[in-house]
């Protein structure tokens, strides 16, 4: 039996306040993501900055705002596929990180979802057993996105040379338009991509298939239950349009603007991201007619 969007929300939270802990491996994640970041920092300074600086007969410990500017230029012209590589690997290692704690969201809520409740072991298995695909799927669904900077193409020829831009705006005002609105296409394109992709990951993980596959099984979940999963998708987007607000606001007074930022940051790691996989975990479950725990159906028949 299909359920609406309606009995989708209600019952995930139901499934939410009975499993709180599907919060952790957003927690870890965050956890994860700031130690990458520091030993990024940590390796770009050994590799890149010190040997800079001291090549340059120039004290580390003093160095000023100036000079390290002028160290930084000097690495993005001589070191560019050095710092290029680098940072490509940072993003590789970050997508392994998310791809892990997501199929493992992803795991516990199919848990909760189907026996009503769910653990840290479940994270773990979910997350080891789908990593490998699960980053794979992520870099394919990255590389059809950046397939969308087709757009920008015509307005970057058009435009030409940036100086001549800047020097006489008006001779390349048609090449600024096409520019403007490729950017617009591109951003109604990955709009697109997201919404139609949105299921992607949800049949990896649940269904277990290998990235193509999962690819053409997530569109094709969602062309079968294209109002469902706008309902849910403009449900949370009104959420997100909501804690903007309130964001703007409360900016009027920065005591309550700190608050909120805090409470905001709060409430959407341990509650909007649980929830928001909780319900799309299942729709695709619903839509795939698998039968799913109902606490109110358990004391019905007790």
């Amino acid at each position: 039996m299909k359920e609406d969007i309606t009995t989708i929300v209600h019952k995930g939270f139901s499934t939410w306040k009975r499993n709180l802990a599907i919060c952790v491996p957003f927690i870890l994640e965050i956890l994860s993501t700031v130690f990458l970041v520091l030993v990024s920092l940590v390796l770009f300074a050994a590799f890149f900055i010190l040997p800079a600086a001291t090549a340059g007969s120039l004290d580390p410990e003093q160095l000023t705002p100036d000079e390290f500017m002028a160290i930084t230029g000097s690495l993005l012209t001589g070191s560019f596929w050095s710092l290029l590589a680098f940072g490509i690997v940072f993003v590789l290692i970050y997508i392994l990180i998310q791809s892990f704690f997501l199929a493992g969201a992803i795991g516990m809520s199919k848990e909760a979802s189907e026996r009503g409740d769910t653990s840290i072991r479940d994270m773990s298995e979910y997350g080891m057993k789908n990593l490998v695909n699960m980053f794979f799927t992520r870099i394919l669904v990255l590389l059809i996105s950046l397939a969308g900077i087709i757009f920008l193409i015509p307005g970057i020829l058009s435009v030409g040379d940036l100086g001549v831009l800047i020097d006489n705006p008006q001779q390349a005002i048609a090449g600024t338009f096409m520019l403007f609105f490729g950017l617009i296409f591109w951003l109604f394109y990955l709009l697109v991509v997201s919404i139609a992709l949105i299921f992607v990951q949800y049949a990896l993980v649940l269904d277990g298939l290998d990235p193509i596959s999962a690819i053409e099984k997530g569109v094709s979940v969602f062309l079968s239950n294209k109002s469902s999963t706008m309902g849910l998708w403009l449900f949370l987007m009104a959420i997100a349009v909501m804690s903007g607000l309130i964001g703007e606001l409360a900016g009027y007074v920065e005591a309550l603007s700190q608050i909120w930022s805090l409470t905001d940051f709060m409430l959407t790691l341990l509650v909007i991201q649980p929830l928001t996989i909780i319900w799309w975990t299942r729709l695709y479950l619903n839509r795939s007619g698998r039968k799913l725990y109902s606490l109110e159906d358990y004391i019905l028949n007790q």
